[in-house]
């Protein structure tokens, strides 16, 4: 009979009736090429029996069958011969049918003092004095814990020992030895464990998905130690498989990520060259040994495991400031880690920077790691000429804020030198400069020098930019020519031109063409004070950007409604000054048209007021020998008066908004911008109490010889600043146009000029209703200087003496004076409402404005 056979039938023995001849004789093959292999060992021996036993449905007499049989297979396979292994195979079957025939020595009940299955589960609840787990209570330290239970319910034993265990004078290793023989050596572990750690699948622990087994003949205490080893196998194979996914996308990942990436990877080869240099050089003997050398590799593939497990939600910036936090940690191996990982991501993060502190340049490649971004053509709806934003929450968490600021305005403001003041060679030389002394420092990291570099850089591109501006492309004269010409800071020259377009401008709109309005505008520049700017030193670019242009009204509109000033600022000062651009803002253009109803109202008030002066004067010469003229010259006074009403309430609001307003505002830019001399290193004068509590200068009460030398000495920091302006007095281009838009807005927001504000009475706007009463005020000119004209016409009929014209003269001078009542009558009722409001308003700059209306 062959082995083949012998294995069949002894199956035969073992199985129940109901397990069917095909699946016997393929569980036998199995056997029978594990038996036969020359390589193989009791552990895949072990896994193979437990398979076949997951297959036998057993009983527990063929359960003790099993057993026989079981460790029957075990003594074959330490036979090498393979007919050695016959002989013994027909003496086990034959063992195994005596068995089977006598059932009364297969099964026995054990004694009832001796430890076993069935005796043991009366012993659960056994009281074992053992405290609070440990939070360490599943590290490999505390095994022996399990044991001393074990040992504590043997020890109930003892007293028995004599009368009910016959060891037949064996020592106990013979004794327990059986019960091991079918376990797994620690030995043979030591031999496979190598290349799961490795993430290679072995026979003995084969990987299932994300998870190893282990078999389930490897006793507790070692499989406890396989947990915790085992975990570092587990984080490699994840970390190289996560490592290798990210390959396929590499270049939809930013080059921070690449370089974590390569560390990882060159941190897990280290990790190889570890595993192998330890199994090689012996120090792994046992398992806890083993353990206690990956201690620290375990710990350093956790981190590095958390870090990637976060790698498609973190980029690279959020990446270096955790790594920076994390460099002091208590921990040595998170700290080691962090430090590795983060200079690994600093030089890429520091070519960033100095690419734009250098260049002005962002490199393409940032994925959004830059707390600079440029700005796309959706986002740029008002045509920002330099295209890059500051996005603070992009800012290293270590890198100060005021830092992250200077470095964004060191790399804009060169931009705005190199591409619009064409400031080349200076640009080429601060590269050069700063270039090296970047490459000079100790280390490129985020030192104390560093910082300094920065601060020195900063201020000399700010200093350099406020000194080309305002030398080179005349940035204060361009400040006082918007404010002069457009805020009416001069009226001359506004006066001239409605002296010289008078004519036109009483005209309908379409009789007023652009160049009509552009040789006004001539006409007037070279008869008022701006003909000073014509032929200087600028080669007139200053008076050549003033221009007129006629607005787009509706039909039947006059010259008045369409003609307009502006003034053109070309780069680079329209990159700083938010001048009138074509998408941006018309602050200037909507202040003019404002403040030109003004100076209508006021060209029509002077003419109709020097008229009605010569017809007073006329008709008081026919006054002495005319009760009619009398009676004319009694209501042109009077009409005179109320002439003289509106036109003061006209100039009143007038000069409001030029004085208090416009001026007001344009000092607070003048102190910032340090446009005027009184402001550039303005000192500060000690002030004194005179007995009466008037505030005077000290030195104002009693002469001081140190007055003079105290303030002009050489010595003295206030000489200093008026020579010039200290460095941290330069505003940067951003802080410029700040404060140029600041100084509009706070014009038009004033509550006499925003429409947000309403009156309490009213309920409408003070610049809607400042708008109806100067309509109010130009229709009582108006109809003022059609009585002006019937009274002229009046007085020469007088003095012709003729009397058959009179009656139709004297008919149109009392409609129209009737049209004046009724004008001064509206006038006064939006005017009163207007006070009123003003009275009940909360500002009191706005009350006392109410008082001087009245």
């Amino acid at each position: 009979m062959s082995l083949k056979d012998k294995l069949y039938f002894m199956m035969e023995l073992v199985a129940p009736q109901s397990i069917a001849d095909d699946q016997l004789r393929l569980v036998s093959n199995e056997l029978l090429q594990m038996l036969q292999s020359p390589t193989r060992t009791i552990a895949q021996l072990e896994s193979l029996l437990y398979k076949i036993k997951r297959l036998i449905p057993l009983n527990p007499q063929s359960e003790s069958l099993w057993d026989r049989f079981e460790d029957t297979i075990f003594r074959a396979a330490q036979l090498r011969d393979t007919e050695e292994m016959d002989r013994y195979l027909s003496t086990a079957y034959v063992k195994l049918q005596e068995l089977l025939q006598s059932p009364r020595n297969l099964y026995q009940r054990p004694n009832s003092y001796f430890l076993n299955k069935d005796n043991l589960d009366s012993y659960n609840d056994f009281n074992v004095p053992i405290g609070v787990p440990s939070i360490f209570s599943d590290s490999f330290e505390t095994m022996d814990r399990l044991s001393d239970r074990r040992s504590m319910v043997s020890s109930h034993y003892t007293n028995h020992r004599g009368n009910h265990i016959n060891n037949n004078g064996q020592p106990l290793r013979n004794l327990v030895v059986p019960f091991y023989r079918k376990m797994v050596p620690e030995e043979e572990i030591l031999r496979n464990i190598s290349y799961t750690l490795l993430g290679i699948e072995s026979d003995m622990f084969p990987f299932e998905n994300d998870s190893i087994k282990i078999p389930y003949n490897i006793p507790n205490a070692d499989s406890g130690i396989l947990h915790l080893i085992f975990e570092a196998g587990l984080i490699y194979k994840s970390l190289s498989q996560d490592i290798e996914n990210y390959r396929k996308d590499i270049d939809q990942i930013s080059p921070m990520k690449k370089a974590l990436l390569m560390e990882v990877e060159k941190n897990l080869n280290n990790y190889t060259g570890f595993i192998n240099t330890l199994f090689n050089s012996g120090k792994a003997t046992t398992l806890k040994a083993l353990y206690l050398e990956l201690s620290e590799s375990i710990n350093t593939l956790r981190l590095y495991y958390r870090t990637l497990n976060q790698f498609e939600n973190i980029t690279g910036d959020k990446y270096l400031s955790n790594f920076y936090s994390n460099k002091s940690h208590g921990d040595p191996s998170i700290r080691a880690v962090s430090k590795n990982l983060y200079e690994s991501l600093l030089s890429l993060y520091f070519e960033y920077l100095t690419s734009w502190l250098l260049l002005g340049k962002l490199e393409t490649t940032t994925f959004n790691e830059f707390f600079i971004e440029k700005v796309t053509e959706e986002e740029n709806s008002t045509n920002t000429y330099i295209p890059y934003k500051l996005v603070e929450s992009k800012n290293l968490s270590f890198f100060p804020i005021e830092m992250t600021r200077k470095v964004y305005m060191i790399g804009k403001t060169y931009i705005f030198i190199t591409k619009y003041c064409n400031e080349l060679q200076w640009s080429n030389d601060f590269t050069k400069r700063y270039s090296l002394k970047y490459q000079n420092l100790s280390s490129p990291d985020f030192i104390p020098e560093f910082y300094t570099i920065i601060r020195e850089q900063y201020t000399e591109v700010v200093r350099f930019t406020n000194e080309i501006l305002r030398k080179k492309f005349y940035f204060t004269e361009t400040i006082h020519m918007l404010k002069n010409i457009l805020l009416m800071g001069k009226n001359d020259l506004i006066d001239m031109i409605i002296l010289k377009g008078k004519d036109i401008l009483n005209e309908p709109s379409s009789a007023l063409t652009s160049y009509t309005s552009s040789r006004i505008l001539q006409d007037a520049v070279q008869q008022s004070s701006f003909r000073n700017w014509i032929n200087r030193s600028d080669n007139n670019s200053l008076i050549n950007r003033l221009d007129a242009r006629v607005l787009n009204l509706t039909h039947g509109s006059l010259g008045w409604d369409v003609f307009t000033l502006e003034y053109i600022v070309h780069e680079p000062l329209s990159v700083v000054l938010n001048v009138n651009r074509d998408t941006g803002r018309k602050e200037y253009l909507r202040i003019f048209n404002f403040l030109w109803k003004f100076k209508r109202n006021d060209f029509f008030y002077n003419n109709e007021m020097l008229r009605s002066k010569e017809l007073i004067r006329s008709f008081k010469k026919f006054s002495l020998h005319s009760p009619l003229a009398r009676d004319l010259l009694l209501k042109l006074s009077k009409f005179s008066i109320l002439r003289s009403q509106l036109q003061q309430f006209n100039y009143k609001i007038e000069s409001y908004y030029l004085l208090f307003i416009i001026e007001k505002a344009f000092d607070d830019l003048d102190e910032k911008l340090k446009l005027s001399e009184k402001y550039k290193g303005k000192a500060s004068m000690e002030t004194t109490k005179t007995s009466t509590g008037l505030v005077v200068l000290k030195y104002m009460l009693r002469p001081n010889k140190n007055v003079i030398s105290n303030t002009f000495s050489n010595d003295s920091s206030i000489t200093r600043k008026y020579t010039s302006l200290d460095e941290e007095e330069y505003l940067n281009i951003d802080q410029i146009e700040e404060t140029h838009n600041t100084f509009l807005n706070n014009i038009l927001s004033h509550r006499l000029l925003s429409s947000d504000t309403r009156g309490f009475k009213t309920g409408q706007s003070y610049a809607k209703t400042v708008l109806i009463i100067l309509h109010e005020i130009s229709n009582f000119i108006l109809s003022y200087s059609n009585l002006n004209s019937i009274a002229h016409s009046i007085l020469l009929q007088l003095n012709l003496q003729n009397n058959e014209e009179l009656n139709d003269l004297i008919a149109q001078f009392n409609s129209i004076s009737t049209e004046l009542i009724n004008c001064h009558k509206n006038f006064e009722h939006f005017a009163y409402y207007f006070i009123y409001d003003l009275k009940n308003d909360n500002d009191e700059s706005l009350n006392r404005f109410a008082r001087m209306l009245r």
